[in-house]
Order: structure tokens, then sequence, then C-alpha cells
């Protein structure tokens, strides 16, 4: 009886999906509430951030795609992956391996799925997965108070220049990484030296402002219009950074840093 009732809800979490728009299907964990958000709304929780990805994968023929979070693998369903390019994912929550694997399959799409963390080092951290909603899953720090809602395991750590290993491929990256945005672009500085073309769309929505227009001072920043394709070029001063993202016409949950070579193609 036991052993039946396992195999039933082994069913059950296998046939759990959301529908794309375009008629896709997103495997899910329902039992997860981030799954419930996707089923509610067509594979999407936050549309812009979708449509920024659309827009910095057509920036470039690129060598190498990289989804850094993958979680559920909507921002890879949601677009088209040239056969040509190498697709490598990460993401440490092993308990979405199996459906995330059933939706790319579904949908075609071979990846190089990896269960490390990316940060500025190698080696091995711990790791919290959220209970209560899979995408604040992240690197622990002082954040996780040792509740019920987190579990915490030890995961392997890697750099983006240890993935890229220096090959001056192109490179297009998204980073969800809840507030270890720095830690990912640190670790990839060897990289952003020495590639001609490469971008990272990088969440900001709870980034320091501080921090953003610091990137800007060094780098090609930018956000993209809610009701178009056109970017806007972040400030490289903190005040005017904010003055920028008080914007409603902007999408203000990611943005776009991009090579020198492809940020002076902006305008």
């Amino acid at each position: 009886m036991a052993a039946g009732l396992e195999d039933s809800n082994a069913k059950v979490l296998e046939m759990a999906y959301a529908t794309t728009e375009e008629g896709h299907r997103i495997y899910v964990r329902p039992t997860d509430p981030r799954a419930l958000g996707l089923i509610a709304n067509k594979g999407r929780i936050i549309r812009g951030s979708l449509e920024l990805w659309r827009v910095a994968l057509g920036l470039h023929e690129w060598c190498t795609m990289i989804d850094i979070g993958v979680n559920y693998g909507e921002m890879l369903v949601g677009v088209e992956i040239p056969a040509e390019a190498e697709l490598i994912g990460f993401e440490p929550n092993t308990s979405l391996h199996k459906v995330l694997r059933k939706t790319l399959d579904a949908r075609g799409i071979t990846i190089d799925l990896r269960s490390q963390a990316v940060a500025d080092r190698s080696g091995t951290a711990r790791f919290a997965v959220d209970r209560t909603w899979s995408g604040t899953s992240s690197l622990h720090d002082e954040r996780h108070d040792g509740s019920a809602r987190w579990q915490v395991r030890e995961v392997e750590v890697t750099t983006l220049d240890e993935v890229l290993g220096g090959s001056g491929r192109s490179f297009c990256v998204k980073v969800d990484v809840e507030g270890f945005e720095r830690e990912v672009v640190d670790g990839a500085a060897r990289s952003l030296e020495d590639t001609k073309h490469w971008a990272l769309m990088l969440e900001i929505e709870h980034m320091d402002r501080g921090y953003l227009a610091e990137l800007a001072r060094t780098r090609g920043v930018f956000v993209k219009e809610k009701d178009s394709t056109a970017l806007r070029r972040v400030p490289s001063d903190r005040v005017a950074v904010e003055v920028l993202l008080d914007d409603p016409a902007l999408h203000r949950q990611d943005c776009l840093v991009l090579s020198p070579t492809l940020a002076a193609e902006q305008r």
C-alpha cells in the first residue's frame, strides 16, 4: 500500500506543469508555491525579465549561453536557443533537476546541467534551499535564520572564469543568485577583460544602488524600457541611479551588463 501511494505521488509530481503562451510545458513540483505561480501565469513570474533575456540573446551570435539559477527552466523554454550554441545551466537545488530535465527534453533543449553554485571562488559552500519559494534559494548568509523554511546543504562552488576557461568565445549569462551578483561578476573578471563579446543579465531589484553605480562606472550597464526593446544606459552616480530606477516606464527587475564592444553599439 505504501509503495502504491509513493508511486501515485511520483506520478502527480511528474504530471504537474505550466503551459506557456507558446504552448510549451514547464514541469514543476506542485508542493512549491513558485510552481503554482508559474502555472497561474502561463510559465512566467516576471514578464519583463524574459523579454530582457530575449534582448540579450539577440545582441550577438553567442557561442556559449549560461543560465545561473535555472530553477524550472522558464528562461530557457521561453527563448530560441541556437543549435550550435553551448548551453550550461547551474541549479544547486537538485530536487528540481528531474522535472527540469523533463521540461528541457520535451522542448528539445540539450543542456550541461550542473549542481554547483557560482560565485567568486571555487571550493565548497553552504547553500540554503527555500522550502516556501524555490526561487529564493541561494548561498547561505545572515539572512538565513535557521528556521524550518531553509534546508541547508553543502555544495560545490565554481566561477565563471573556471567555466569559460579563457577560451575567448562569446558568452551570454543570465544571473539569478538572490543577492550574490557581485560575487558572480568578480568571479568572471578575467573573462570580462579577455573576451570581445559578452553580456550578463543581473537581477537588480534588491541590489545595492551603490554597487550598481560602481558597476556602471567601469562597465556598460543598461535597463530596458517596458514597452519596447530599447535600452537606457545606467549612470555611474548613485543619486542618478535612484532617479533612473524611479521611472515606471522601465523594467527595474534586471539589467544588462555589456562588453565595451556591445555597449558601444547601443544608442
